[in-house]
């Protein structure tokens, strides 16, 4: 992926995280399992709209109206042995035939799809450091000749407990700080007499936006954490990492909100088709 690539796409993100935290922060301040629903269902009202424009509708209605005949012949002659394989054979046509309709708007649905659950991950996937909390930050240089020049030139909402620890192999740089107080805080760091930041979530609010890595040049870390702009491909930092905790999910249908978003999605799809006059 090159240079330009990778601009375009830091360029998306930051216009996508931008309209998304507007939409979304009023609804985040419900229960999460509601707000959860709430999302799912916009998620869905999406999906159903980008696969009714992008698919054949009038090709699907004829599968499937061949599917529902093909039923029921092979109820009216459930007692011809051959009627049932040709009437299962059609049947497997049919499907494969559904398959291939889908293709197109799925594949025209992967990238904003992939994009919308990053975003929910930098929701719902972490807390905020509280007041008092330990968290390791790890900096990956382009290289082990930065080193030992790499440090941590300014720290607002937290403080350095220990660090840095210099892994010569990997060419990254780790420290252990503490949260003082909630906020939007911020890590500044220094390589080579060159400053780079990092955002740091402290506080206690229910969700919030949260960066757990500002990524480097490389395509799955931009479109996996979009809530940072991207670190510039000549850049001596590649990544810098905060180890926030993982956010307990125990409010919704199961223990993660992953899946209870594809369940409470895949579920108001089923209940909204009509209202949109979708067939898939």
């Amino acid at each position: 992926m090159n240079k330009l690539s990778i601009e375009l796409i830091s360029r998306i993100n930051a216009i996508f995280t931008a309209v998304f935290g507007w939409m979304v922060g009023p609804v985040m301040r419900l229960p999460g399992w509601l707000s959860c629903a709430v999302l799912a269902g916009i998620a869905a009202l999406l999906i159903l709209i980008i696969y009714k424009y992008t698919s054949n509708q009038k090709a699907i209605r004829r599968i499937r109206n061949r599917i529902k005949a093909n039923l029921l012949a092979m109820r009216l002659y459930k007692d011809s042995l051959q009627v049932t394989l040709a009437v299962q054979w059609e049947l497997f046509k049919a499907g494969v035939a559904l398959l291939l309709n889908s293709l197109v708007p799925l594949a025209v649905m992967l990238m904003p799809m992939m994009m919308i659950l990053a975003q929910l991950q930098s929701w719902y996937g972490y807390e905020p450091l509280a007041p008092g909390a330990e968290a390791v930050v790890t900096v990956q240089l382009d290289s082990s000749e930065s080193l030992s020049s790499v440090k941590i030139s300014s720290i607002s909402g937290a403080h350095i407990v220990t660090g840095p620890v210099r892994i010569q192999s990997l060419a990254q740089a780790a420290w252990v700080i503490q949260a003082d107080e909630a906020g939007d805080g911020k890590i500044t760091l220094k390589v080579n007499e060159e400053e780079f930041e990092k955002s740091l979530a402290i506080g206690k609010a229910q969700y919030m936006q949260i960066s757990s890595l500002r990524p480097g040049p490389k395509i799955t870390d931009v479109l996996l954490y979009p809530a940072e702009r991207p670190f510039k491909t000549d850049s001596a930092v590649k990544s810098v990492a905060v180890g926030y905790p993982q956010r307990t999910w125990r409010t919704g249908i199961t223990n993660s909100w992953l899946v209870d978003f594809f369940i409470m999605s895949c579920a108001l799809a089923l209940l909204l088709k009509n209202v949109i006059k979708v067939s898939f």
